[in-house]
This record gives C-alpha cells, sequence and structure tokens, in this order.
C-alpha cells in the first residue's frame, strides 16, 4: 500500500502490514461454498429480528459477514455466493478492493468520521475538480454533494424550482423510478410505490423509448398534446436513460436528440438521472454514451463511487442557501470516490473495447447461447448495456420471475427483480467479474433454469 496520508513511518508501516493481513484474509474467498449447518440456524434467527427490528420481511435469508472477495460475498450462514447486484450497484470494483482497503484504513487518520460540507478537506475539493474536469464538453460548471442518490435528485428539484418558479411542473418518462424521498415516490411513475402518499408535485408521464421506429414521434406527439392542454408550465423533463428498475430499458442516441431537442426548444430544463448509470456504460456517464454533451443541464449521480450529487450549470447555479446539509460524505467514500475515479480512467475500462464492454460481451454471448439451446420460451429476452444486464424467463411473470431468483439464490448466485409486465432479473456485475467466473454464473443459471423452469415444460 502507498500514499498514506501520514508522515508518521511508524503509522505508515502498521497501515501498510493491515492492509497486507486483510487482503490476505479476504483473497482466500475464491470460490462458492456452501451453507454451514450450524451457522444456518443462527443467520436464520438473525434474519427473523431484523425483520422485526424493520417491520417487513427480507428479500433473502441472509445477513453478510463483511468479507468478500470480488464478485464472491460470504454470508452468515457460512456460504460464499456470486453476489451480481451488489447491493443494487453499489461495488463497482468489487469486494474488498484493494482501493476500498486502503481508503478504510486511511479515513482512520482522519480527525472525525463525516467530513462536512461546512469544512470540506482536499478529498473533497480533489473530486470535485476531477469529475467536472471529465464532462467539461456539456455546459455542467458545478457540483454538490448528497448522502444518497434520492436527495441527490431532491436538490435537483430544489436548484430547478429557484430558477423556474412559479413553472414546477414536471414531465418524465412512464416506468420512471425517482427514488424513495418523498419527493422522488411522487415522481416515480409506478403508483404501488406511492401508495397512500399525498401527491405533492405535479408530474406528467409520456411514453418512453421502445422498439418502435416511431418511438420518437410517439413521444414528442404526447409532448405537444401536454403543451396544447396545459400550457408550457413544465420546470423540467427528467430522463432515466437506462431505467433500472424497469428493467434496463432504454433508447438510442437519434431518440435522444430528437426529444431532448424538442425539450430544449421549448424552454424545458433536461434533468438526467443517473443514479444508477453513471459509471457503467461505455463512458464514464450515459449521457456521454447517447453524445448529449450540449442538451443536459442537470445531472444527478450515485451509487458505483461510494458518493452522490447534483451536478448542474451556471444558468442554474442557486443562490447561497439553497443548498446545504450537515454531511457530504464519509472520508472513506470522499477516499474511494477519487481513487476509483483515477483507477476508472486510467485503466481502459471506458469504449467500445473497453473492460465494461468486454465484460458485458461475454454475459450477452452467453445469454445467447442459452437461448438458442432452451428457446425462447425458456428466455424470451435479455439485454442492456454495459455493466447492467437483465433476462426473462419463461412467462415472464413476477411470481416466477421470484420463484427461479430465490432457487438462484440457493444454488449460488445473489440477484434482483426489475419490472413488473414483464418481469425481469437484474445484473449489476462488478468490474472485478472475468471469464472464469461468467462462465460458472452461467452453469448456475442453466442448472436453476432445468429445476424451475424447463422441468415444469
Amino acid at each position: 500500500m502507498t500514499n498514506m496520508f501520514s508522515n508518521n513511518q511508524s503509522i505508515n508501516k502498521s497501515l501498510d502490514h493491515l492492509f497486507t493481513l486483510i487482503k490476505d484474509q479476504n483473497d482466500k474467498i475464491n470460490q462458492l461454498r456452501k451453507p454451514q449447518p450450524n451457522l444456518s440456524i443462527e443467520n436464520h434467527n438473525q434474519v427473523k429480528k431484523l425483520e422485526q427490528c424493520r417491520g417487513v420481511p427480507s428479500f433473502y435469508n441472509y445477513l453478510k459477514t463483511g468479507n468478500g472477495n470480488g464478485p464472491f460475498l460470504e454470508l452468515a450462514d457460512g456460504s460464499v455466493k456470486y453476489d451480481m447486484i451488489n447491493g443494487i450497484g453499489i461495488n463497482l470494483l468489487g469486494y474488498s478492493h484493494p482501493i476500498y482497503i486502503q481508503s478504510h484504513l486511511e479515513s482512520a487518520l482522519k480527525d472525525s468520521m463525516i467530513c462536512g460540507n461546512l469544512l470540506p478537506d482536499h478529498s473533497y475539493l480533489s473530486f470535485c475538480n476531477q469529475i467536472l474536469e471529465n464532462i467539461n464538453q456539456s455546459k455542467l460548471e458545478h457540483f454538490w454533494f448528497a448522502t444518497a442518490g434520492s436527495l441527490a435528485n431532491d436538490n435537483a428539484l430544489k436548484i430547478l424550482w429557484t430558477k423556474t418558479h412559479p413553472k414546477t411542473r414536471l414531465i418524465t418518462f412512464e416506468k420512471t423510478f425517482a427514488g424513495r424521498t418523498i419527493a422522488g415516490q411522487n415522481i416515480t411513475w409506478n403508483k404501488k410505490y406511492k401508495e397512500n402518499l399525498p401527491e405533492l408535485i405535479d408530474v406528467d408521464y409520456v411514453p418512453g423509448p421502445s422498439d418502435a421506429k416511431t418511438a420518437a414521434q410517439i413521444t414528442i406527439h404526447s409532448l405537444e398534446k401536454l403543451i396544447e392542454k396545459n400550457g408550457n408550465i413544465y420546470s423540467a423533463f427528467l430522463i432515466e436513460l437506462i431505467q433500472g428498475e424497469a428493467g434496463f430499458i432504454f433508447g438510442d442516441s437519434q431518440y435522444y436528440q430528437q426529444v431532448l431537442t424538442w425539450a430544449k426548444q421549448h424552454g424545458i430544463y433536461i434533468w438526467i438521472d443517473e443514479i444508477q448509470t453513471f459509471a457503467r456504460t461505455t463512458e464514464l456517464f450515459a449521457f456521454q454514451m447517447f453524445n448529449l454533451h450540449d442538451l443536459v443541464d442537470i445531472v444527478t449521480i450515485g451509487k458505483a463511487l461510494q458518493i452522490c450529487g447534483t451536478f448542474y450549470t451556471h444558468e442554474l447555479n442557486p443562490k447561497a442557501g439553497v443548498l446545504g446539509g450537515t454531511f457530504a460524505a464519509s472520508y472513506s467514500s470522499l477516499l474511494v470516490a477519487n481513487r476509483s475515479l483515477n483507477f476508472l480512467l486510467n485503466n481502459n475500462i471506458y469504449g467500445t473495447k473497453g473492460l465494461i464492454q468486454e465484460i458485458h460481451n461475454h454475459f450477452i454471448e452467453n445469454f445467447n447461447r442459452l437461448q438458442k439451446k432452451y428457446g425462447e420460451q425458456v428466455i424470451p429476452y435479455f439485454g442492456g448495456v454495459g455493466l447492467m444486464i437483465s433476462f426473462e424467463v419463461g412467462d415472464s411473470s413476477y411470481e416466477l420471475t421470484w420463484k427461479f431468483l430465490n432457487q438462484l439464490f440457493d444454488n449460488g448466485v445473489i440477484a434482483f427483480s426489475a419490472g413488473q409486465k414483464p418481469a425481469r432479473i437484474r445484473f449489476l456485475p462488478s468490474l472485478m467479474t472475468t471469464l472464469s467466473h461468467i462462465k460458472e454464473v452461467f452453469d448456475i443459471i442453466e442448472k436453476t433454469l432445468s429445476e424451475i423452469i424447463i422441468k415444469d415444460k
């Protein structure tokens, strides 16, 4: 380990030693392991206690130990599984990556746990400078930290509304998911996420990208109908370029160019939600991949680098006091964010021949193989972008999908669902997922297909 934040050689030597011990311990987690009977009972009891504390059942019957390595995660029942969902995408580099270990250790040298917005340090400034330099083709000039993706979206709303008041109505796509705050759930399309919540934000939904050749015309026609009906009372058009909770639904560059250009021509600001897409496509930002640099006004990020925040143009820069908050991020998160960004930008991760595209291609090739082997009745759909991959099984019903997911979990792979009609299985693999890992994951998928789908045919 190098570049310690200390001039004390004794401290550096001790941290180097700790780094080696921690890495060696986690390097041993390198293959699947079945649950251990003596630990399974205690794990089950602990999960039940957690359910009682939270008041809702857990998705899966597990707690993790805190140990892992790359795509492997050790659970409290003694098992080791492939984690293909990574806590809904928060471990882009994989478990126990050297960057994570080093950042955790170095954060112990800080004078507190959390970096606040009132007293930022060099790691706070460094991340702002570095990330803004990498979007200098756009008009985005400013960045403000948030402690969650949902709060980054809340900040985006405040920034927009202080500029456009009294025009506060929003437009977004059908199937949009905007987070778990009151504002985010108000904006979210799925009614089950906001049942009995007051409608505090005026939102209109339009059809999003689809396989239809006329998708852009359909969307624009719906937008024109809204203006015709309500007048131009709209503050912003919120767009998830790749709709994660819907199962990774997305359009092409031409579609977004046409739709966003229409909005800009009508004086409507463009708000891009990249909470899930950030750092996972063939460019650092999805809006860069779709070549939308000159059209975006505000962009929110989260998940991948352990920090969250909002980018905005100088035109939208609000008066002092609109943005605030005690916490920016933990010091370990800031260190991880800076080092991860350096790693991503200097190791052939992006581009059409980068590591993300290579991993994506391996997943798609394997799904193509399985679909050819078993037919579209078994795997009716597979697709995605970069490190966001989804597929359907059987009749694509929610019930069958979760039955498959639970069996997949028992067989050694952790995944999650997305969408409902159709329901899809969602993967957010880490960058440390190798070809041999992918092969074993697909062996497990095929085994699960034979147990859940094919046996019923």
